[in-house]
């Protein structure tokens, strides 16, 4: 009885971590919005932060260090650069389209998996995922008119939707080019080779940002990044991966719980009621059937 109320309160812990994670996740489009950096220093920074923190944390935990092989490395550091543009185009959105557009467009990511694996792997497409790919394409048009009066026009929504897509393709990626590297140092060499890519175009926009600045780009790496992805590679230990994605779905409401407390703002009705309608599609594609 005892092993099993252990194992209970593990996976509360776990789910707990996994909606920590989440809104972390959400926390880092808040902090990035307005920054006067160029999207480019936001990655930078994001990244070479989040390998100083994974550090530390792989210290700490010396056997999640393995051997590979230089394929393996190659490959990650492939992951990295895809990761690099996914961060670029997340942020681009988010500045472009506000937090809610920008966070909206990356949730959709699970429905271009479905898309992509169906066109590139010949993935058979359920009933379930065409009804959630129809549940965002309502909701996408509906918040698209709220979108298209942002700063950045009907190329917020884009850059948005960019942003789903771009991660969508590291999911697949990973899926088909496997490691042995842990999660942990698999983050961390992904990072690095983000911030090795990233680094040359924002460095001198990191150096001379004021200390305000800095501190939302620490803030980016350290905690929404590097304690983030630690937290959810525990909690993947003891949660189903598709439990975690549906969590992960509610990425935008903490986005926009934490802009409305840090901006004073909300988002239109339109843009509840089509988020709405996507975050119900991710979690309804994610769900046990």
């Amino acid at each position: 009885r005892r092993v099993g109320d252990n194992m209970d309160l593990r996976k509360f812990q776990a789910l707990a971590g996994v909606q920590l994670c989440t809104m972390l996740f959400g926390l880092s489009a808040v902090l990035a919005k307005g920054l006067p950096l160029p999207v480019s220093a936001i990655v930078a920074g994001r990244a070479a932060w989040a390998v100083v923190t994974l550090s530390a944390v792989l210290l700490l935990a010396r056997r999640q260090w393995r051997r590979l092989s230089w394929r393996e490395l190659s490959q990650l550091s492939i992951n990295g650069l895809l990761l690099a543009g996914h961060w670029i185009c997340f942020f681009t959105g988010v500045e472009q389209g506000g937090v809610a557009v920008g966070t909206l467009g990356f949730a959709c990511f699970p429905l271009f998996v479905a898309l992509i694996g169906r066109v590139i792997f010949a993935t058979p497409i359920t009933r379930r995922d065409v009804a959630a790919m129809v549940m965002v394409a309502v909701g996408l048009v509906v918040i698209s008119p709220e979108a298209l009066s942002a700063q950045g026009g009907g190329t917020a929504l884009l850059w948005a939707l960019a942003a789903g897509l771009s991660y969508a393709v590291i999911v697949l990626y990973n899926r088909h080019a496997k490691t042995g590297a842990s999660p942990l140092q698999s983050a961390w060499l992904q990072c690095c080779a983000c911030a090795l890519a990233t680094l040359p175009w924002g460095y001198s926009a990191i150096r001379s940002a004021d200390g305000e600045t800095l501190l939302h780009v620490i803030l980016i790496g350290v905690l929404c990044t590097g304690i983030a992805y630690s937290l959810l590679t525990f909690a993947l230990q003891y949660v189903a991966a598709g439990k975690a994605a549906i969590v992960i779905a509610l990425e935008p409401l903490w986005a926009v719980f934490f802009a409305a407390i840090w901006f004073g703002s909300l988002p239109g009705p339109a843009v509840f009621i089509g988020g709405g309608l996507i975050i119900a599609a991710v979690a309804f594609c994610g769900s046990p059937s």
